[in-house]
């Protein structure tokens, strides 16, 4: 009874040790800026590069930058922590603002770029 008792026991043992969920899970890919998330440009355009860092980073390198306005281009993401970006110059009398997101993975941060008017 005893060889019953301990059998079963073991075998419960072995059972719960085996459906424990295995944790090897990494943790997901995080970026953050190291650039201000607001940026003032002046009316005659210019170039800039916002510079991220990403936590967690895995084998994939790539990130994807898009812009909101068409005034403000992306001009290259393919280096590894910047993403460089061209304002034209504002004509108008109007200050307008465009927003440049980063996205790598299921994390994305945004910046704001604040053009002043023509004067």
């Amino acid at each position: 009874m005893r060889k019953l008792i301990f059998v079963l026991t073991l075998c419960a043992t072995l059972f719960t040790i085996s459906c424990e969920s295995n944790n090897t899970h990494t943790a997901e890919p995080k970026l953050s800026l190291k650039s201000p998330s607001l940026v003032l440009v002046e009316a005659i355009g210019l170039n800039f590069q916002i510079k991220y860092e990403i936590e967690n980073l895995g084998s994939d390198l790539t990130v994807d930058a898009t812009s909101s306005e068409a005034w403000l281009t992306i001009t290259d993401k393919t280096q590894l922590g910047i993403v460089a970006v061209h304002a034209e110059a504002n004509t108008t009398d109007e200050q307008r603002d465009a927003i440049v997101t980063i996205t790598h993975h299921n994390s994305s941060v945004k910046v704001t770029f604040r053009q002043e008017a023509q004067s």
